[in-house]
């Protein structure tokens, strides 16, 4: 009883703050998303929409190909001129195969800075200072499932920014 009743405060709180949002969102997201939703910067819809357009691309090998310039240089192979195998293998393929179940173009849901300050090694020349954010992306309407999070790091000189995770897609 302690519980809901504690639960119906936070609820009321939340849904007169300047973050509203409406009881089934705070469901499906749970209340530590809620609260940790808070903190955004203009998203890179551009990116997202070009890589999510690039996985697309029926063709496994072509598709991973046409992705490289939206992902960051620390995901690449050795030679610097493909992907990663291990990232080929698994986050690549789930995404190429998942990548037709979501909107396009892309419906971001949240948002979630992280503390990330770096990425990359230095023996590999991909280092880079700067931050990342985890954006949710929504699925088509009539699909079910949760949105799914792509990583985008943004570097601190100003460069562009890529994709340096995209496992859940």
């Amino acid at each position: 009883m302690k519980i809901i009743i504690y639960l119906s405060i936070c609820l009321c709180w939340f849904s007169t703050s300047a973050h509203a949002f409406d009881l089934n969102q705070a469901i499906s997201m749970g209340i530590n998303a809620v609260v940790q939703q808070t903190s955004t910067t203009k998203a890179p819809t551009k990116l997202l929409n070009s890589f999510m357009e690039k996985l697309l691309i029926a063709d496994f090998d072509q598709s991973a190909k046409q992705v490289m310039p939206y992902v960051h240089p620390s995901n690449y192979d050795a030679t610097g001129t493909a992907l990663d195998r291990d990232l080929l293998n698994f986050s690549f393929k789930k995404a190429h195969q998942n990548a037709k179940f979501y909107a396009h173009p892309v419906k971001i849901t949240r948002s979630q800075a992280l503390k990330t300050t770096n990425i990359g090694h230095p023996s590999r020349g991909t280092y880079q200072k700067g931050t990342e954010m985890k954006y949710w992306v929504a699925k088509k309407q009539g699909v079910n499932g949760m949105p799914a999070p792509l990583v985008v790091f943004f570097p601190a000189d100003g460069a562009a920014p890529s994709i340096s995770y995209m496992g859940s897609l």
